[in-house]
């Protein structure tokens, strides 16, 4: 079973039921599950806590839940065409990632999901981290760009021109930029058969 907001990018597979849902409404068909996997889900989720808990509780015994989200990590230039440049992305991220805070975007959850996992009763908790590097024209930059193109009038708002908003999309194409991306935390627990 496969659920999200939006659905259109997913394609048919044998066995794979697709499900239009949203988590904050429950699971739209009951369980036991022997796996629940919530990638970069639950930091958008001012519920996340209590998410944890359905999801648990739709755990069949022995059953896996495992949860990956982005964790507050610097995210910083490490080199570009000229410091102004540099100065702007970080600029751009400090504002975009205080936005997303105060709409309640976690960046903390990350490294808080193995305590929310051992307080609902999981066990075998284990916790990875991974970050890299990721230069102009690769996918991390482009990810980047698309989340201040969407996020274009609200930056703007902040003082975010829009030359400047040109100026970060130009450098998120440029390969002699290079910068830290998020660190992704992935998160499992097991449930007590």
């Amino acid at each position: 079973m496969s659920v999200d907001l939006d659905t259109t990018h997913l394609t048919d597979l044998p066995g794979v039921e697709v499900h239009r849902h949203d988590i904050n409404d429950g699971l739209p068909v009951d369980g036991p599950f022997d796996l629940i996997h919530a990638r970069l889900v639950l930091m958008h989720i001012a519920r996340r806590a209590e998410v944890v808990t359905m999801l648990v509780d739709a755990l069949a015994p022995g059953g896996w839940l495992v949860i990956g989200d982005f964790s507050a990590r610097e995210r910083h230039a490490l080199s570009a065409p000229a410091d102004a440049d540099a100065e702007l992305f970080d600029r751009i991220q400090d504002v975009g990632h205080a936005m997303g805070v105060r709409t309640g975007v976690s960046m903390t959850w990350a490294h808080d999901t193995q305590r929310h996992l051992a307080d609902a009763g999981l066990t075998d908790l284990h916790a990875t981290e991974h970050s890299f590097t990721t230069a102009g024209g690769t996918a991390g930059c482009l990810l980047h760009r698309n989340y201040v193109r969407q996020l274009a009038r609200s930056l703007r708002a902040e003082g975010i021109t829009d030359d400047e908003q040109a100026r970060y999309g130009d450098l998120m194409l440029d390969s002699r930029f290079r910068a830290w991306f998020y660190q992704f935390v992935q998160t499992r627990g097991r449930k007590a058969q």
